[in-house]
C-alpha cells in the first residue's frame, strides 16, 4: 500500500528540514568516527572516503526512517485539504 493512496501530496519543505535534521549527525559522527584515520588527507579524499557511508546510511535508513516516522507530518491528509478548500471558496 502507497502513502499517497491514502494522503496529500508530500511536503517537500517539511521533508528537507527532516533530512538535514538527520544528515547533521549523521555526518557528524562519521566525520569524528573516521578522523583519526583520514584527518591528514586531502579534502576530496575526506569526501572520497565518506561519500561511500553516507550514501547508504541515507538511502536504506536515515530516508525510510524520516518517511515512517513522520509520514503524518510529511503528507497531510486528502480530508483536511479538500476542507480547507472548501472553507476557502
Amino acid at each position: 500500500m502507497s502513502i499517497q493512496a491514502h494522503s496529500g501530496p508530500m511536503s517537500r519543505v517539511r521533508f528537507a528540514i527532516l533530512v538535514a535534521a538527520g544528515v547533521y549527525p549523521l555526518i557528524t559522527g562519521l566525520l569524528y568516527a573516521l578522523w583519526p584515520f583520514i584527518g591528514s588527507w586531502p579534502m576530496w579524499q575526506k569526501t572520497l572516503a565518506l561519500v561511500p557511508l553516507m550514501v547508504p546510511a541515507m538511502v536504506w535508513g536515515l530516508i525510510p526512517a524520516v518517511q515512517r516516522f513522520f509520514k503524518g507530518w510529511l503528507h497531510p491528509s486528502r480530508a483536511v485539504l479538500d476542507t480547507t478548500a472548501r472553507e476557502a471558496n
